[in-house]
Parts: C-alpha cells; structure tokens; sequence
C-alpha cells in the first residue's frame, strides 16, 4: 500500500496540480475500499505539498495500513467507515502478535 501511494503520488500529482489550476475552487478528496482504502488513507501524504493542504479522504473498510500515532495525527482529514465484523480493517501485524500472545497465554494457563 505505500509504494502503490507513492507510486500514485510520484505519476499523478502534475495531473493533479493542472487540474487545481484548472478549476482553483476544486478540492482533492480521495476515496477507496478495502487495500485501496489503505492506500487511499495513506496517499493523504500529498498534504504535505501546500497546493494539497486541503486534500481529503474516505474510506470504506480500509486494510491496516499505520501506526496508532500516524492514524490519531491524520484522524482530522481521514473518515473510514468499517463494518463491526470485517476482518480486513481489523488485521494487522499487532493484531496478530497479541491473538498469538493470548494463544500462548491460555494454553500456559
């Protein structure tokens, strides 16, 4: 998911930029589900560039994608929405390190 953003950012953003130039009233607003919901999340990185400071983003059950830190710093610009039960928002490599934690735990137990 971050190379697809950064590839997307890399081949896009003079495309992008010519179309804000086009029309100044125009708003990046970026949406995807699932993986593309994490790359999505994640090519919120062209904030950085001042022409992209009001870029946005929605998602829809987005893939794990960011640390705690990096998700609660871009929750401001960032809306996902998850179904309770989708197990694609939900898995992610600290998910999977504490079910194995408490596999381990119970069985000691």
């Amino acid at each position: 998911m971050v190379t697809a953003a950064r590839w997307i950012r890399r081949h896009c953003t003079t495309t992008l930029l010519d179309a804000l130039h086009e029309n100044p009233d125009f708003k990046i607003k970026i949406g995807w589900h699932s993986l593309g919901g994490g790359t999505a999340a994640l090519l919120t990185m062209l904030r950085e560039m001042k022409q992209f400071s009001s870029c946005t983003c929605v998602t829809f059950g987005p893939a794990a994608c960011m640390t705690l830190e990096l998700a609660e710093f871009r929750k401001p610009f960032i809306t996902s929405t998850i179904n309770g039960y989708d197990i694609v928002p939900t898995l992610s490599a600290s998910s999977v390190h504490n079910f194995i934690y408490r596999v381990h735990a119970q069985r000691s137990d």
